[in-house]
This record gives C-alpha cells, structure tokens and sequence, in this order.
C-alpha cells in the first residue's frame, strides 16, 4: 500500500502543479493538491511581529516575510490532514520538488510500524543541493547512525542522523508520521518560524528524530531552472546576499575539522 502524499501547490502556479502531476503520475503515485496559504492575503497583523518575538526558547527563524508565513501554514494544514485523515504518516512535498525513482520505492516499501522507526519523527527525502560552488556543503557533515537501519530495498535504505539538524534545508520533501504532525500543528501554529526550522523542531521536541535516505528521492531545482516565489520577497526585505563571508568561512572550516573525527565515532554510538 502506498503512503499518502501531499503536494502544496498555489492555485495560481498552474505550470508547477502539471509538472509536479505529471512527473508523480509517470511513477504511479497518487497524490493529493494541497492549496497552499497566500500569506499576502492573510491579516496586516500576521505580517507586523518584530523578529525579536518567537516564543521558542531555543531561538529559531520567525516567518516574518508573507511567504514564509504562508509557507509555515501550508505545512501545518498538511499536518493537520494527517491527523483528520487517520492516516499514520504522509509524504508532504512542496510543487517544485524534481522527483526521483528512490520517491516511489520509499512511498510503497515504508511502514511507520518498523520496529527500527521511533514514532515522532520525521524522514527527510532530499532537497539539500545548492546552486552556489561556495556554499556551505551541509550533506557532507551529517552524521548518519550506523545502528537500527530500515533496509527499503536492495539499494534503498533509511538511517537516523545523530546532533545534524542544524544541517537540513528545505521543507520540500520529507515524511512525517502521525505523532510528530500533531505536535507540528500545535506548535507552529503561530507561525513560530519557518517551514524548515529543523534545528528548532528537534531542539523542542516538535520531531524526535531525523531520518534520511542513502539516496535522495526528491531533488529541489537551482534557481535558474524554475524562479522561487519565496526569494524575491526575502531580495527585496534584505538584499543580496553576500557569498564572501570570510570570517563565516573560517570558522565553518574550523568546526568541520573539529566535527570530523567525532563522526565515525557519532555514527558507532547511536
């Protein structure tokens, strides 16, 4: 049995919701549409908090922009399907998600009632890739356990990261079972942040544990092959932003020479 997937889509993005049908229907998934929330249309009030004001306690990214607003929202109306539905988990992906073979073997071959699978978690299913050649390659330093795989498939498997959450991006394709939905939905309600707030979701317990697959089965498209909705709104609110950060540069550099041999060691362990 398949598990479910939702797909946010604007109503307006007519072109992303064919490519997105069309690619999922050509792997034999069914899918469901979810409107996704304009933020533009939401009340002024929604649009004025200070960034200062996120009741997390562990820090985060407050939506303040009305697409990230609306983002956030559009995740926990998915959630909140999951739980209205009775459905154990569900596949959320947002419209411009590229999906990749490793998606249709993961949404037939997963059950949440694996016994290496702790409940109120969540699986990432890709999304990390960057377009610049100077960013900050965050997939090289994800620890990934060793211990309690899921073996999908032959080639398909599922490990738990160990202290990487702070090195997932994106919210445009991950699973989420029923307790960790319930949990999304009460807390970013707000919203208190944004969508892919995955450092603060597991610092406050919104997910347990972070999965991910030995292979991607979604990847998000660089910016030149399908233009972001979200971008020129942060462009606009806060510039360009600079690529050299040397400062930035050499203490990333630091941290990961630091991190490297605790990998192996992470991986063992957990």
């Amino acid at each position: 049995m398949q598990l479910k997937i939702f797909v946010i889509s604007m109503k307006k993005s007519t072109e992303r919701r064919l490519r997105i049908s069309t690619a999922l229907s050509s792997m034999g998934l069914a899918f469901e549409i979810v409107d996704a929330v304009d933020g533009r249309c939401l009340p002024p009030m929604l649009h004025a908090r200070p960034g200062g004001e996120c009741p997390a306690t562990h820090g985060g990214a407050p939506a303040l922009l009305p697409g990230e607003i609306g983002c956030a929202l559009s995740h926990v109306r998915c959630a909140r399907l999951i739980e209205e539905q009775g459905l154990a988990g569900a596949i959320i992906l947002e419209d411009d998600a590229i999906p990749l073979p490793p998606l249709r073997d993961f949404a037939f071959a997963f059950k949440a009632s694996h016994p290496n699978y702790r409940p109120g978690s969540m699986i990432f299913l890709g999304g990390l890739e960057d377009e610049s050649p100077k960013a900050f390659d965050r997939n090289r330093l994800i620890v990934r356990s060793l211990h309690r795989r899921i073996h999908l498939t032959h080639e398909l498997s599922i490990s738990k990261s160990i202290d990487s959450a702070r090195f997932f991006l994106r919210a445009c394709a991950y699973y989420v079972d029923a307790d960790s939905a319930k949990r999304l939905a009460s807390f970013n309600v707000g919203p208190r942040t944004v969508a892919d707030d995955w450092r603060l979701f597991a610092a406050e317990k919104v997910v347990e544990n972070i999965y991910l697959l030995s292979r991607w089965a979604v990847r998000h498209p660089f910016e030149r092959e399908s233009a972001s909705l979200l971008e020129p709104e942060r462009m606009l609110k806060c510039g360009p932003q600079s690529e050299d950060r040397p400062l930035s540069s050499i203490n990333r550099q630091v941290k990961n020479v630091l991190r490297r041999p605790l990998r192996p060691l992470l991986a063992l362990l957990w």
